[in-house]
């Protein structure tokens, strides 16, 4: 496990367990409040997506003239998800009071491409800026994705905002079934999330910036990112104490989809020996 620490601000880190964060949290003016929660025993409070984010039909898909078939790796799920990065242990590569770095080597084999991915952590203030890497060692070109898992406080009247343009339909599979244009009351209502009941949902066209307002704990947390991570996925059981607001670059069940065909930037394609890159800035504060 590792530190960070900035001010009257902490970040635990579980580099071993799929480059986790553990918890991140601050002593405020009324005692000390979790910026991010584990979702249970089994899910630490935050971990990366990569080389894709959320479900791929049944783990199969066609790329560049192969097929590809991954395991279900989250059962009973029949579905591969979120990749291989956040089930396997990462190795430190860099550490000091306010920053760490750890990355992922992943050998071909039933994802075929071989690849590295980095992650990087730095706390300012109470500010957690994480820096995503995944950089293709393979000679062919590779479908991707990424994005992050983080499992935000929820509480009674907590309320989410975020500018988004549409809403995937996901089916009782859990998978998309089209989309439909988000339509708000007013302009300048961009709230996705009010009250207590459960969401699962898929945004797209969104601005890559957010805001959870936790009125119980007098607090706010501010998200921002970085290209990419033009989707938004926003999901919380019935009366779970637990939001989660990732942030991802490619849709549900993204390489089963044309782009030819289907609206644009559903998943990024890396050429050998090259990189994609992005960055998440978590800013908590008082109000």
């Amino acid at each position: 496990m590792i530190e960070l620490a900035s001010g009257d601000t902490w970040v635990m880190l579980d580099p071993a367990r799929g480059g986790a964060i553990a918890g991140y949290y601050s002593r405020g003016p009324a005692g000390s409040v979790d910026w991010l929660v584990p979702a249970d025993s089994l899910r630490p409070a935050c971990f990366p997506l990569l080389p894709f984010a959320s479900r791929i039909r049944n783990g199969e898909f066609r790329f560049s003239g192969q097929t590809v078939q991954l395991p279900a790796n989250n059962p009973p799920e029949q579905h591969a998800i979120h990749g291989q990065a956040w089930q396997q242990p990462w190795v430190v590569t860099r550490q000091s009071a306010h920053h760490a770095s750890c990355e992922f080597h992943h050998p071909p084999g039933a994802w075929p491409w071989r690849y590295v991915a980095r992650q990087k952590f730095t706390l300012e203030d109470r500010t957690l800026r994480i820096n995503l890497e995944l950089e293709n060692l393979s000679s062919t070109i590779m479908p991707a994705g990424m994005g992050l898992h983080p499992y935000f406080p929820r509480t009674p009247r907590t309320q989410i905002y975020a500018g988004v343009t549409s809403r995937w339909q996901l089916g009782a599979d859990l998978l998309r079934v089209g989309s439909a244009p988000v339509a708000h009351e007013t302009p300048d209502d961009n709230r996705l999330l009010t009250g207590a009941g459960p969401i699962d949902a898929v945004f797209s066209g969104w601005v890559r910036q957010a805001l959870i307002e936790l009125p119980e704990c007098k607090a706010q947390i501010a998200i921002a990112a970085l290209a990419p991570l033009q989707h938004l996925v926003v999901y919380s059981e019935e009366a779970a104490d637990y939001v989660c607001v990732e942030p991802v670059s490619n849709v549900v069940d993204a390489f089963n989809l044309n782009p030819t065909t289907d609206p644009g930037n559903l998943y990024q394609v890396i050429a050998s020996g090259d990189c994609l890159q992005t960055e998440v800035m978590i800013s908590p504060r008082f109000v």
